[in-house]
């Protein structure tokens, strides 16, 4: 706008000297002895049309004159997937490649994840909003773990309906769930610095990944049911074998799984 105005008022003047030189021209042909044969009606005519073009600017729509921003490429697929092909979350030496403060954000976001209750637990530095779990106890890995109910399919199927609810449910409201339920704590306000970070780094995970579709190896794998009568000393091996490291003995849990 402004440069606008600088170019109308140039146009002005202009048009002020060239009516004043053609009149002084105008003069030295009539009443002067100098053979003066200047012509200043088609500069004239030029600045009119000049003068139009700047006044014309003003009642255009915004960006009118501006070019098309660029179409912007395609975001790279981040995830990494194991032989197997399973889902497996980003190298973090990719963060590198961001903006500064992008890449302090989702870095921020997955510590909220690996260490929660450093931050919100019942002494956290930020917060006392949980019972002192961390969200990767659930969330292996800071939620990359295949098969470790990870957040690969999150970014690409929310908003949702969930059963649980009945309701469409964004990230945001999901992650609350989690502070609410599993963490037994307070929901995080949606703008605050936490869930931003959350939200980012959860993002940033299903950076590539199509709308709608579940990479094999996201969520936890479903098992198929069994062929016989199921066993309680069979399932007491696989539970001492693969369970108690975060379960407990007992069942009872462990703060530091």
């Amino acid at each position: 706008m402004f440069a606008g105005i600088v170019v109308l008022i140039a146009v002005l003047l202009v048009l002020v000297v060239l009516h004043v030189l053609d009149d002084a021209f105008r003069v030295l042909r009539e009443h002067g002895d100098l053979p003066v044969k200047a012509n200043m009606r088609w500069s004239i005519r030029a600045i009119w049309m000049l003068l139009v073009l700047a006044v014309g600017q003003f009642f255009l729509p915004d960006g009118f004159l501006e070019p098309a921003p660029p179409t912007p490429e395609p975001l790279p697929q981040v995830a990494t997937f194991t032989e197997d092909g399973l889902w497996s979350g980003a190298d973090t030496a990719r963060l590198l490649h961001l903006e500064d403060e992008l890449e302090a954000r989702i870095r921020y976001g997955r510590e909220l994840i690996a260490r929660t209750s450093a931050y919100l637990g019942p002494n956290g530095s930020v917060a006392q909003l949980t019972n002192g779990l961390n969200c990767q106890n659930c969330h292996l890995d800071a939620g990359t773990k295949p098969w470790g109910n990870n957040y690969g399919a999150v970014w690409s199927t929310y908003p949702k309906v969930r059963s649980r609810s009945g309701k469409l449910e964004s990230v945001e409201k999901r992650v609350n769930d989690c502070m609410e339920r599993s963490l037994n704590g307070v929901a995080l306000d949606s703008a605050s610095r936490e869930m931003r970070a959350i939200v980012a780094y959860i993002e940033w995970l299903g950076t590539g990944t199509a709308k709608d579709s579940v990479p094999k190896g996201t969520g936890i794998e479903k098992l198929a049911f069994l062929d016989r009568a199921a066993d309680p000393m069979r399932g007491h091996e696989v539970f001492n074998a693969k369970c108690v490291s975060c379960h407990g003995p007992q069942g009872e849990g462990t703060m530091s799984a």
